[in-house]
């Protein structure tokens, strides 16, 4: 059986090739647009994203887009609890 260490190094190799791939970057493009032609979407005026990390949807260029014509909200940790927070980008600290 595998250690937990071997894993995790053997799941950072898989998620590393499929980064690399551009299938993630794709898969992000299909989902952010899918959202942003939602009707629900079209219509809100206020929006709770979130800052996207390593392989997540990636988040960054859809919060910059969409900052300037809706209240995009996301979490901020604060000690041991969550904040929510309007983004702005140059206050991302």
């Amino acid at each position: 059986m595998m250690e937990k260490k071997q894993i995790r190094a053997m799941m950072r190799l898989r998620e590393d090739s499929f980064m690399e791939s551009g299938v993630a970057e794709d898969e992000s493009r299909r989902i952010i647009s899918a959202l942003e032609s939602h009707p629900v979407f079209s219509n809100a005026r206020c929006v709770l994203a979130y800052m996207s990390i390593r392989g997540e949807v990636d988040t960054w260029d859809f919060l910059e887009r969409w900052s300037e014509t809706k209240d995009m909200i996301i979490p901020r940790v604060a000690g041991d609890s969550l904040e929510l927070c309007r983004y702005d980008k140059e206050r991302l600290v």
